[in-house]
This record gives structure tokens, sequence and C-alpha cells, in this order.
């Protein structure tokens, strides 16, 4: 198997673009994420890299997201990483239970800056 294959559930951690997975699914939620990203940064989705697809358990209902004043129920979620790479800088992506993916500007445990995820430009957290 060459390194740019997608296995379900495993995380591909390199910086190289992987294929949008086979399983319809999980094809939808990829696609949702470099729709948001593509209208966020005004690009078209074809610029845009999908370099990790993982499936996780998120230690509670903040998806590994938590915001400043919100409360969460405290049981795992399970859920899916997806990582986007525009030029140089990565994008997390965070779903789970129902909820669809969304831009993580601030994953939990990281500091500003961490991992190379940053916000997209205008979002007046960077």
């Amino acid at each position: 198997m060459s390194p740019a294959q997608v296995i379900e559930g495993k995380t591909m951690k390199n910086s190289t673009p992987i294929p949008t997975p086979s399983n319809q699914s999980l094809q939808k939620l990829v696609t949702q994420a470099k729709e948001d990203l593509a209208k966020r940064l005004n690009i078209a989705t074809d610029q845009i890299d999908l370099i990790e697809l993982q499936s996780v358990v998120w230690p509670d209902g903040s998806l590994s997201c938590p915001q400043p004043g919100m409360g969460y129920i405290q049981v795992q979620v399970d859920g899916l990483l997806i990582r986007l790479r525009v030029g140089g800088r990565v994008y997390e992506y965070h779903s789970g239970g129902s909820r669809p993916p969304f831009l993580c500007e601030q994953p939990a445990g990281s500091a500003p800056g961490e991992n190379n995820v940053m916000p997209p430009p205008g979002s007046g957290s960077q």
C-alpha cells in the first residue's frame, strides 16, 4: 500500500495529500469541510489538500474544541478529525455525533500556533 492511501480509522500523519476516501459518508464530510474552508478563504476547493483523516473518540461534547463560557456534556463522542492544507497552513476540522465538520481554531490542549494549525485570515484569532 502506498503512503498516500487512506485506511478508514487510521491516521495518515504526513504532509503528502491523500485522496478523498471512497466511503460515501466520509467523502461527504471531507467535502463539507473543504467547501467551508474554500468559502472562508475565497478559493476553489481544488486548492485544498486533505492531509489527514482520522476516526477519533472525543473526550466530551466540545469535540476537543471548547469555546469560552460554554458548558459541554461530559461523555465520549465518536467523530472525525479532518486536517486540510492550503499552501503552508493546516486547518483542523472536527466532527462528531450529529455535528457536521467545523473549523477548530484552537484545539483543546494546544497553544496558539501549535501544530501549525492556523485560523483563516480575517478571523481575528491569529
